[in-house]
């Protein structure tokens, strides 16, 4: 068992949105593994109020489009971000933290073009790579529990 395996169980939709259904895995345009999944009667706030909080490795992805119905969410030690948009939800896994960073920054570009600010000043307003960084050991945990 890896050092990340021990650090966290696996993430579990059906854990966070009981009844959602898998729609099939496909390749995220930066190259990671990517599951869909849908349930029809639901919101983000399932996963704020179970994975979310000062002691979790889990972290708020803030954007502009934050909503009941949409919301994202960051892990460093599983290295996988979840989308939530109107019962659609994504999982990505990344296997190694550049890819890990290469989805966060790419979805840093989708809200900075969303509110039509440039990139560089929308990383200067909301940190580098746009979790809430409730603890300040994003990056650390990131790197702490590559394999």
């Amino acid at each position: 068992m890896t050092q990340k395996q021990l650090a966290e169980p696996d993430f579990d939709v059906s854990m966070v949105w009981p009844g959602a259904y898998r729609r099939g895995k496909r390749t995220s345009t930066q190259g990671n593994s990517l599951t869909d999944y849908f349930h029809p009667m639901t919101d983000r706030y399932a996963m704020d109020l179970s994975h979310c909080g000062t002691r979790s490795n889990w972290y708020q992805f803030d954007t502009a489009q934050d909503a009941s119905y949409y919301g994202h969410w960051c892990n460093p030690v599983l290295r996988l971000i979840v989308g939530f948009a109107e019962g659609d939800i994504t999982v990505i896994e990344c296997d190694t933290p550049e890819s890990y960073l290469l989805e966060l920054g790419a979805l840093a570009a989708f809200d900075a073009e969303y509110r039509g600010i440039p990139l560089p000043e929308w990383r200067e307003m909301y940190g580098c790579n746009g979790p809430d960084d409730h603890d300040g050991k994003h990056t650390e945990k990131l790197y702490a529990n590559a394999d």
